[in-house]
């Protein structure tokens, strides 16, 4: 009888996704993101966050729809999460900020012979300049929601990892970017100079707006 009082984090998390019926708004609502791709999405700490209800800035504070909070299953359903898709319950201890490529981010995601990511996503407590579709989430709060591997994928092909996103692709299908003077145009560079400029948070210095 003891295999009855097994826990499996992951068949946890998918019991719990079923029972919290999350699929009702998740998928269905628009600006809802589907759950499919969650764990391998989100750092768990964050996530765990989340379901407590203690995250100081809304992801998408836009949004009239709020989620609700699950205090009690918080910290096991991230770890399921992040689990089900291979990934540690508990995110490893990133190195230091490389400041050089997160400068050269700095200038890429600004107006100024970069991607004007900030068209569209907010920054700090800058508003984005212009939101074209669908806005952003505001680049102080993603370094610490999405995991690496994630980032990488979703900013080298957006609709490659979800088809109903507004996020424009900067970067053929051979990994070079439209940018070619920077870091050698090689795309996975480019986005990993991103990457270290948005791990630094509320830290980060504001990019190029006007």
């Amino acid at each position: 009888r003891k295999s009855l009082q097994r826990h499996v984090p992951a068949e946890f998390a998918e019991r719990q996704l079923r029972l919290l019926n999350c699929n009702a708004c998740h998928g269905e609502l628009e600006g809802f993101p589907s759950l499919d791709l969650i764990g391998a999405k989100l750092k768990p700490e964050w996530t765990a966050q989340l379901f407590v209800g203690k995250l100081k800035q809304r992801p998408r504070p836009w949004l009239h729809h709020r989620m609700p909070s699950f205090p009690a299953r918080a910290a096991p359903l991230a770890h399921g999460l992040a689990m089900s898709h291979g990934l540690p319950p508990v995110s490893p201890k990133p190195p230091p900020v490389n400041a050089q490529l997160a400068e050269v981010g700095r200038k890429l995601v600004g107006v100024d012979d970069g991607f004007s990511c900030i068209a569209c996503h907010g920054v700090k407590n800058r508003e984005p300049l212009q939101v074209f579709e669908a806005q952003g989430i505001n680049f102080a709060s993603i370094g610490a929601r999405l995991q690496p591997e994630f980032m990488l994928r979703w900013i080298l092909d957006p609709l490659r990892v979800d088809p109903q996103s507004r996020m424009p692709d900067y970067f053929d299908e051979d990994g070079r970017s439209v940018l070619v003077d920077v870091l050698g145009g090689d795309a996975k560079k480019q986005i990993e100079a991103i990457r270290q400029y948005l791990l630094q948070g509320n830290k980060m210095k504001l990019p190029v707006m006007q």
